[in-house]
């Protein structure tokens, strides 16, 4: 909802200059002299440009940094590999470190996909390592589509004939066959699956005539597919906001109707709720699952002809995976029937034999027929924005690449149950309206926070409500007082402490237990983000790092 970052202009203009760290010893600099010469014969200008980005990037060496965790292969590989392969090249050297860094924190950035697998990870990381031992990007291609890879498997499409217990037994052995090679494990188990598929195909063809003759000799399937659908299109109702777009459904709760739909969709303003031919479906109140993605409208009054479809309980899930069931997937601004089926429960969704068509609408419903063609709802598709880790903000590397993966945020769809009724929360609307005010506040100051670690002049940060104070007070400080290595060094922490204590000002009251379910995540992770800031700054105090701090602007008064 609130994660795009805007960073501000001056900030983007400014990414490109470096903080500098130490002087280039004179022996180092004829070397370099040297070498221009050689390579720009006769052309001074060619020389002076070369010789100047080859001091900027000297002095942005020491900045470089392992990222979490990978503090080994950055000390023993990465930086004595560069060291070797571009001597007197510090461009080289700093955009072969930088790049092999992004790949360790590409690689690192699915270790969540893993879960408590992290020998797994390990393993698998540290073999596409080996193999790409001089091009960690190419290592980070490689990890993505085995990881792409291993979860395709988990959704690879299996009948009642292969339950859990047999499916983990088959990855298994396709595993001790293809040791983490997921190419080839998917392609073994999809030869496997496929044999079970057609044996349950061949035992349907050879039921008795008795059983086969029974079976719908009064209506051809293009009948039943159009019953199904109209009982979907009875039920289906789009939503309309602020907040986008999408899907919602027709249901009852304790015999009265409601409107269930993914809780992401609620606006504060109001929604408008319509069927497929734009007749409205008039609402009162609006409850908030406690513990699940969703959310209900309490219908008043809706057009003629709409009909709820009841929610799967929890034991009717369970008899779902017992059967092979065909479900539907509502797709759309229509009701497009397409065949899937539930291969087990997780905690708050369903796991599914085909994969999710790309570009399904959040709210579409998973449903179930029985043999009298009344229909369930299993669950709903739910989108959500995929989590990135966050970096030593103090490291200007790993803040460049965590901003970029900002703006190219990644979402996971999935489909969650309905079955959980555990808690209902009704929305406050003045309240909520209060707390989407709190989360946009707290989300744009995250935004201008984390050009603290962006910027390369604290002028750069004027223009940003929350640093008026700091700019204007060490502005002068830095211009107008004699700055020799210790009151630099003064000034610079009490700007961090500063820093510091306005970052914690505005999300000191959040009680994120009283926040609305509907807004809950989303605060969360702004809290994170910021408390992740506040805790490289006291760190950088903590070790001393001032330097990383030592804006250009202010280098320029000693």
């Amino acid at each position: 909802m609130f994660r795009s970052i805007l960073i501000p202009t001056a900030v983007l203009l400014s990414l490109t200059t470096l903080f500098a760290q130490q002087e280039m010893p004179a022996e180092l600099a004829l070397k370099l002299n040297d070498k221009a010469e050689k390579l720009f014969p006769n052309n001074a200008k060619a020389q002076d440009k070369w010789l100047n980005e080859q001091n900027e990037n000297y002095m942005l060496l020491p900045m470089l940094t392992a990222p979490a965790g990978n503090e080994e292969i950055f000390n023993k590989h990465i930086k004595p590999l560069a060291e070797k392969k571009f001597e007197l090249d510090f461009t080289s050297k700093a955009k072969f470190i930088q790049d092999m860094t992004e790949g360790l924190m590409a690689i690192d950035a699915y270790k969540n996909v893993f879960g408590e697998n992290t020998a797994l990870f390990n393993k698998m990381k540290s073999d596409v390592l080996k193999s790409n031992p001089e091009d960690f990007k190419k290592a980070a291609k490689q990890f993505e589509e085995q990881s792409q890879m291993m979860i395709e498997i988990d959704s690879l499409p299996r009948n009642s004939l292969v339950d859990d217990t047999l499916f983990y037994g088959l990855k298994a052995a396709a595993n001790k066959k293809f040791p983490n090679d997921f190419a080839k494990q998917k392609t073994y188990l999809e030869n496997i699956l496929n044999v079970f598929i057609q044996y349950e195909v061949l035992a349907v063809n050879t039921e008795s005539n008795a059983e086969a003759s029974a079976k719908e000799e009064s209506e051809t399937p293009q009948q039943v597919q159009a019953n199904h659908q109209e009982i979907l299109m009875n039920a289906q109702v789009f939503i309309r906001g602020e907040n986008g777009d999408g899907i919602g459904i027709i249901s009852e709760i304790k015999g009265k109707p409601v409107v269930i739909f993914p809780k992401s969709f609620y606006d504060a303003n109001g929604m408008l709720i319509v069927n497929s031919v734009d007749e409205p479906v008039s609402y009162s109140d609006v409850l908030v699952a406690k513990n699940a993605p969703y959310a209900i409208a309490v219908v008043k009054s809706m057009p003629n002809g709409m009909k709820p479809i009841p929610m799967a309980s929890t034991e009717e899930l369970k008899k779902s995976i017992e059967k092979t069931a065909f479900l539907f997937l509502v797709q759309d601004n229509s009701i497009n029937l397409r065949s899937n089926s539930v291969v087990s429960l997780k905690n708050n969704s369903l796991n599914l034999s085909r994969k999710l068509l790309s570009g399904t609408k959040q709210g579409t419903g998973l449903f179930l027929f029985d043999e009298k063609g009344n229909a369930q709802i299993l669950g709903i598709c739910i989108t959500e924005e995929k989590d990135l880790a966050f970096p030593d903000f103090s490291n200007k590397t790993q803040t460049k690449h965590f901003s970029r993966g900002m703006q190219n945020k990644t979402e996971k769809v999935y489909v969650s149950r309905v079955d959980d009724n555990s808690g209902w929360q009704k929305i406050d609307q003045a309240k909520f309206a209060e707390e989407v005010a709190l989360l946009k506040k707290i989300s744009d100051n995250n935004n201008s926070f984390l050009s603290f670690f962006l910027v390369n002049n604290l002028k750069d940060l004027a223009n940003l409500e929350v640093f008026n104070n700091i700019t204007n007070k060490y502005s002068k400080i830095f211009k107008e007082e004699i700055q020799n290595e210790p009151s630099l060094e003064k000034n610079i922490k009490n700007m961090i402490s500063e820093t510091i204590n306005i970052m914690g000002r505005d999300i000191r009251k959040v009680n994120i237990s009283e926040i609305s379910p509907v807004l809950k995540s989303e605060f969360e992770f702004q809290l994170k983000f910021r408390n992740a800031m506040i805790d490289s700054l006291k760190s950088v105090l903590k070790k001393n790092q001032f330097k990383r701090f030592d804006f250009e602007d202010i280098r320029k008064t000693r």
